[in-house]
């Protein structure tokens, strides 16, 4: 059985967390099995405007992680 993992997260979080995203993906890894493989990427962050004051504004800061698995 073969497992993949595709992870992708916001270059505004690596911005926020520093060197600290080695810590993400390392619990991340406690996650899966020994036989996933994983793959990532950082991506563009949201940047939209904010419903009450219509001033664009950052609005996530978060990892996606998706797993995709072979079923028998």
């Amino acid at each position: 059985m073969f497992v993949r993992q595709l992870c992708w997260s916001g270059i505004g979080r690596r911005l926020l967390m520093g060197q600290r995203t080695i810590e993400a993906a390392d619990a991340a890894d406690c996650e899966r099995g020994a036989d996933t493989v994983r793959l990532g990427f950082y991506c563009n962050d949201e940047i939209a405007p904010h419903a009450r004051c219509c001033r664009c504004a950052l609005h996530e800061q978060t990892m996606t992680v998706t797993t995709f698995a072979e079923v028998a």
